[in-house]
């Protein structure tokens, strides 16, 4: 009897033991599930994210720094708007991204910076603490202070004071609930993005917008008739992500993650800016020394150390972008560089451009994609080859536009000892690939397998005549609502341009309408009294942008299915840009985005706008941008609802044009800024 009761007591022990087991694994499942993730989500009022994770330590031998550049929609999407807190700690970090040292302008000991995931009506929160023993700022290009937040731009000297070595400073703004897709953040202070301090801003749609859009795609020049069959017919968050189990087999469709392009210079920001501003630089441009991807690209020390002796160079990996043959893949080009635009292609493949600058467009499938300083473009790969399947590697190109170096590279051969065999008039820079690339792996794993120089890939660059090149002005916005386009109402004709003057003592400078923009590092306007912008100035052009508003003050803009300017909520306004250069000029406007109308280029001389033969412009509103590029010897025309109260920078996104004065500010209904913005301006110039 007792061996029966100590069997039963066995027993029911091993019972107890086996149902505790099943219970955890259960518990465990559901805990690090998706659907404990996002019901957790729903029920959390504020998001603190903290970085860096733990992926931070994945290896950079494979060429693949982490995964901070992957996407995580799910985790934004499907939960209700909250605030989203990061804390920022700015620091010198010395680094070897192309196999040469430099000492770039970290965040939170990462280069580039952490990405930022909100999405549609969140409030962003962004803690600085500035560890850079320099004065600094961080702007967030592309997004738009509809809720009065202008002090919150980033603009130092027009919206406020830099942030002192050794100090704090928190960001704090909304995010508009019309606003989502591919942003970016980076620094406003001289030279300091030259220097790696920038990083992507993402905002996510919520579930019920069309991530990739069932509109029919239209192309650039012939394409293979099964296209067709690729082309996906329109998939919203909602599937892609599934919002419960019945979605389960349409769970994790599509891989999301982004490539910041750019090109790069070995010296500081700072000393390349000194050089531009020497008489040595005869006010020739520099030519950047390498191109990266996620702050990474292959080196050539042999090369290197062959031209320049004193140079200090290890072998580095080309970057890697993971991409998933059972996936669908979206990448979201930045160009985040100082100077150049760039051509970005994928051999083998077509991209399906799905969005631009934040505006959802009419998706067009191209071979290559242009993209100038400070644009973004979200696309979906399309592979056009037989038999893609895990392991397949291709070579993704993004070389650097040619007409941003029409000189040879005097900053380096004024720098260096380079060996007399080289042709200074033809060598742009001898240091420079001029076919930069990255390789394109499919794997579904977490992590890729070392590629050895024989498995590098082997296909070729697409042919692509100007033909089928993508002219960005015949983007249009996916929704037909989008397409209406307000008259004119004003004109504003700007010239800009670089050059050397006598009075500047043979230093060239950027100048727009003969000013060249030089800030007030100590009194933004901002937090000038509004009477004193009327007196004109040589380091400022502020042109005012009034309308007779019904609304009150500081209100937000109208949605963007409404037309403002009906209602008397804002100012539509024309601005003709004339370059006066042999470079093209991208232009960024902040707070606000425009419709590109056109654009004309002169094969010689200067091609300025001529009022006595106007061009013919569309009566259709194309897709909505914030950066643009103005051609070289002509002009540009951008149309703007100006409708943010504000003072807001319009410039070119060069680093030494901004730099050296190519600026100006609309005061856009400055009487209507709250005393409270304008206290917040004055509070960040306190610790001067």
């Amino acid at each position: 009897m007792t061996r029966i009761v100590a069997r039963l007591f066995k027993a029911l022990k091993s019972l107890r033991t086996l149902l505790f087991t099943v219970f955890f694994v259960c518990f465990s499942y559901f805990l690090f599930s998706d659907a404990y993730l996002k019901l957790s989500l729903n029920h959390v009022h504020n998001l603190r994210v903290v970085w860096p994770f733990s992926d931070r330590n994945n290896s950079e031998a494979e060429g693949q720094k982490d995964s901070r550049f992957t996407l995580s929609p799910e985790l934004h999407s499907y939960r209700e708007p909250r605030t989203v807190t990061y804390d920022f700690t700015l620091e010198k970090v010395l680094v070897e991204p192309d196999g040469v040292k430099k000492e770039v302008l970290a965040v939170n000991g990462l280069f580039p910076g952490p990405t930022i995931e909100v999405r549609s009506g969140d409030e962003l929160v962004v803690n600085v603490f500035n560890g850079l023993g320099e004065s600094t700022s961080l702007h967030w290009h592309g997004i738009r202070h509809t809720k009065g937040s202008v002090s919150q731009d980033g603009a130092v000297g027009v919206t406020g004071c830099a942030i002192p070595p050794g100090r704090n400073q928190t960001y704090r703004f909304h995010i508009d609930d019309e606003q989502s897709g591919t942003f970016w953040y980076h620094s406003h202070y001289p030279t300091q993005r030259a220097d790696g301090l920038y990083g992507a801003l993402i905002i996510h749609p919520p579930f019920e917008i069309d991530i990739i859009p069932a509109n029919d795609t239209k192309s650039k020049g012939p394409l293979p008739g099964e296209l067709k069959l690729r082309v996906p017919t329109g998939i919203p968050m909602s599937r892609v992500y599934g919002r419960n189990s019945a979605d389960e087999s349409s769970r994790n469709m599509t891989k999301d993650q982004v490539i910041l392009l750019g090109d790069w210079y070995h010296r500081s920001g700072k000393q390349v800016f000194d050089w531009y501003q020497s008489l040595r630089s005869a006010g020739k441009e520099p030519v950047p020394d390498s191109t990266l991807a996620n702050g990474m690209q292959a080196s050539n020390c042999t090369k290197l150390q062959a031209l320049v002796k004193s140079i200090e160079c290890r072998e580095a990996a080309y970057p890697r972008i993971m991409v998933d043959a059972k996936k669908r893949n979206i990448l979201r080009l930045v160009n985040v560089g100082s100077q150049n635009s760039l051509h970005f292609s994928v051999d083998d493949h077509l991209l399906r451009l799905v969005e631009a600058d934040g505006t959802r467009i009419d998706p067009v499938v191209v071979k290559e994609v242009p993209i100038a300083l400070g644009q973004r473009y979200g696309l979906e790969l399309i592979p056009n080859a037989p038999n893609v399947k895990e392991g397949s590697v291709f070579w993704a190109r993004y070389h650097l536009d040619m007409d941003n170096m029409p000189y040879p590279c005097v900053y380096l051969f004024s720098l260096f000892s380079i060996p007399s065999n080289l042709n200074i008039a033809s060598d742009r820079n001898p240091l420079l690939d001029l076919q930069p690339k990255a390789i394109l792996q499919y794997s579904s794993k977490s992590k890729s397998t070392q590629i050895t120089p024989q498995k590098l890939p082997e296909t070729q660059f697409w042919n692509i005549p100007e033909s089928e090149q993508l002219d960005p002005l015949t983007l249009l916005p996916l929704e037909e609502s989008q397409r209406v386009l307000p008259p004119a109402e004003d004109v504003v004709l700007i010239y800009v341009t670089s050059m050397t003057r006598t009075s500047t003592g043979g230093k060239p400078f950027g100048y727009v309408n003969q000013t060249t923009w030089k800030p007030n590092l100590q009194e933004p306007i901002l937090a000038r009294p509004s009477a004193s912008l009327d007196e004109e100035s040589p380091t400022e052009l502020i042109v005012p942008i009034r309308s007779e508003l019904e609304s009150t003050p500081n209100s937000s803009s109208s949605s963007s299915n409404s037309t403002p300017w009906k209602n008397g909520k804002g100012k539509v306004v024309d601005i003709i840009v004339n370059n006066l250069e042999e470079d093209p000029h991208p232009f960024h406007l902040h707070s606000h985005h425009f419709w590109p109308l056109y654009t004309f280029q002169a094969r010689i001389g200067k091609g300025s706008y001529r009022w006595d033969r106007p061009p013919s412009l569309p009566t259709t509103a194309p897709a909505l941008r914030d950066t643009f590029l103005v051609p070289q010897r002509g002009y540009a025309v951008f149309r703007v609802l100006f409708d943010t109260p504000g003072y807001w920078l319009f410039h070119c996104h060069m680093e030494i044009h901004l730099s050296s004065g190519m600026a100006m500010i609309f005061d856009v209904m400055g009487d209507r800024i709250s005393e409270e913005e304008r206290k917040k301006a004055s509070g960040t110039c306190q610790n001067i």
